[in-house]
């Protein structure tokens, strides 16, 4: 017989060991992901995104803010189009996200260079823009008149 103070009936600790695992919550990403299709339908029929969310957060337990809502419906229906031929409409995803999955798949494509202002411009618009900079500069470089050398100017 022991002398512990606090004994754990035998009983207890077969019913903690036969404990199953409980299940993990799903993540924002994994919530969105699965109801895009749904979402995007939504969107067209004219709901706004804070309409969705609350809808997303009653129904599948989203906690998300607005601007998360709006990331991860932008990301993954971007993912979707560089997935599918263009033209195609979003599929809806087939497997939900796990962590043995995001493992062997592929890293998603790069997105394209990002583009500037002066490239939609004719092509001296960048040139013209630099000698525009440089003359600033040198003008910039140059000493003021003094009040009293403005007063003094001849005529």
């Amino acid at each position: 017989m022991t002398d512990d103070p606090n004994p754990v009936p035998e009983t207890g600790i077969e019913v903690f060991k036969a404990a199953p695992r409980p299940q993990r919550r799903r993540s924002g990403r994994q919530i969105v992901r699965e109801s895009l299709s749904e979402i995007v339908g939504k969107l067209n029929e004219g709901w706004r995104y804070e309409e969705i969310r609350v809808e997303l957060e009653q129904t599948l337990g989203f906690k998300g803010k607005l601007s998360t809502l709006y990331d991860y419906v932008e990301k993954l229906t971007r993912e979707e189009r560089q997935q599918n031929a263009p033209g195609a409409t979003p599929a809806t995803p087939t497997v939900p996200e796990t962590p043995a999955d995001s493992s062997t798949e592929t890293p998603a494509p790069v997105d394209p260079p990002r583009r500037r202002i002066s490239d939609l411009a004719s092509p001296g618009y960048a040139e013209r823009m630099r000698q525009h900079a440089r003359e600033r500069e040198e003008k910039r470089k140059k000493p003021k008149p003094t009040m009293v050398d403005m007063v003094n100017k001849r005529i």
